[in-house]
C-alpha cells in the first residue's frame, strides 16, 4: 500500500510514465481490494487498467463479496 501525502500543488501521481501502454493491475479474481489507498491526501490516480478477473473471466471479489 503507498504511503505518503502530497501537498497542494504537488500531488503524488500514480499511473502510466510516457506515451506507452496503461500499466496493468490484475487481482486474478483472488483480491478483495486490487487497488486500496488509505488516509492519503492530494493524490491523483490515472491511466491505469485495474482488473479483478478470474482465470475463467468471471468477477472475482468486489467489495468483499463473491460475484457471479
Amino acid at each position: 500500500m503507498p504511503r505518503g501525502r502530497g501537498v497542494v500543488g504537488r500531488a503524488i501521481r500514480i499511473g502510466r510514465y510516457g506515451e506507452d501502454a496503461m500499466p496493468r493491475i490484475e487481482g486474478d479474481g483472488t483480491q478483495k481490494d486490487v487497488v486500496l489507498f488509505r488516509n492519503m491526501d492530494e493524490l491523483e490516480v490515472s491511466d491505469l487498467e485495474v482488473t479483478n478477473r478470474g482465470d475463467d473471466g468471471t468477477r472475482g471479489l468486489e467489495g468483499g463479496e463473491e460475484q457471479p
